[in-house]
């Protein structure tokens, strides 16, 4: 994993940052979005918040590790978004990458525990060639 070293607080920044002086200097980082019905808790993708790392393993399990229509969503500096959602009670989750230019997603279904992997493995900037298993699905 890269650590780089901010000019601005000097403290080791993985992906996203959010101490006072980064995110006032408008350092680029990871912003998240989420929803569980039954917890209560609901930060739509056009409010997104920037979410220290320690804490993206716990909100994914208080969002798709266990309530069926829970989601969770990350969206990269460059402003691709990978989102997770929990479609029932047997594990199954869909990640998707939508594609408003293309009127579709590249998604696939995948166990928890992978999407646990991928978003503890989130370095960086992500798209869909990241993701071989991802099939293009049209919204019309």
């Amino acid at each position: 994993m890269k650590i780089e070293f901010h000019n601005i607080c000097m403290h080791r920044a993985q992906t996203s940052c959010v101490c006072d002086a980064c995110v006032m200097q408008g350092i680029k980082m990871y912003t998240y979005f989420y929803h569980n019905p039954v917890k209560g808790y609901n930060v739509l993708s056009d409010q997104a918040k920037p979410l220290d790392d320690k804490y993206r393993e716990d909100m994914l399990y208080d969002t798709i590790g266990d309530e069926p229509g829970s989601f969770f969503g990350v969206i990269s500096p460059d402003n691709v978004t990978l989102q997770f959602y929990l479609e029932d009670n047997d594990d199954t989750i869909r990640m998707e990458i939508p594609t408003p230019q293309e009127q579709g997603s590249y998604a696939t279904n995948i166990s928890f525990d992978q999407a646990l992997k991928i978003v503890k493995g989130l370095k960086g900037s992500f798209f869909v060639g990241d993701f071989p298993k991802l099939k293009f699905e049209s919204w019309l």
